[in-house]
């Protein structure tokens, strides 16, 4: 395992709504990661599926998953078991320097505040960590290869001279076809007035495996930010 420089944190954020399959599945490749030095929000957004009840039924492994073959590098088969220390606190219970030391937060919404609100909601609660100088927002049906946050901290501790870098991505594959893209970020045409995914739909054969690329934006399913950033901006 590797550790993060110093003592600083990347909070991951998930949101759930309805899906708790895929919020486990996503938690279960997690926590394969090679760094160490981070912590998980999930915020549950009101779900009706009974999701809250069957996510802590996993945390203590009494919710038993079939092992899930997803033809990944790196993560082959994932083991759908609980190794990380978890907490559970309902939204009204979270006041002004609240703070976890559990690997993962589980948040049950008073509402459905909506995609948007959800992640604020759990932005609001990692930015009280003085240790945070990292958060990546994470679609929870997705699954990460182990080296995947450890790539995306390197880069970003190399880059940490350039102010204006404030935000990255990951490459994003389709997950039922994982060796074709989904999206390595999107770029806008002013001109036409519509806006693409780069590579989708394409064969990776690392065509993007480079950091010169001229992108209009990141794509939203797994964007690592710096601390630094979200206090500089405007968040909804």
């Amino acid at each position: 395992m590797v550790k993060l420089e110093g003592e600083s944190l990347t909070y991951i954020i998930l949101i759930n709504f309805n899906g708790y399959q895929d919020t486990v599945e996503c938690l279960s490749s997690l926590q394969k990661s090679k760094v160490t030095n981070f912590r998980i929000i999930v915020v549950d957004n009101g779900s009706i599926d009974g999701s809250i009840p069957k996510i802590l039924s996993w945390f203590e492994n009494k919710l038993h998953l079939p092992p899930v073959h997803t033809g990944i590098e790196e993560i082959e088969v994932i083991q759908q078991k609980n190794e990380l220390s978890y907490s559970y606190v309902h939204e009204n219970e979270i006041k002004s320097g609240f703070y976890f030391n559990s690997k993962i937060l589980l948040i049950e919404a008073a509402q459905n505040h909506g995609f948007a609100g959800g992640n604020n909601l759990a932005t609001k609660v990692a930015l009280q960590d003085p240790k945070c100088k990292y958060l990546w927002y994470l679609n929870n049906d997705t699954v990460v290869k182990n080296s995947t946050l450890n790539e995306l901290v390197k880069f970003s501790n190399a880059s940490s001279s350039n102010s204006k870098i404030g935000c990255v991505q990951s490459k994003v594959m389709f997950y039922n076809n994982p060796t074709v893209i989904q999206a390595f970020g999107g770029v806008f045409k002013p001109k036409a007035g519509k806006i693409f995914h780069l590579g989708y739909g394409e064969t990776d054969n690392g065509q993007y495996d480079r950091f010169e690329l001229n992108l209009s934006y990141v794509y939203g399913a797994s964007l690592f930010v710096t601390e630094k950033f979200i206090h500089d901006s405007i968040y909804i």
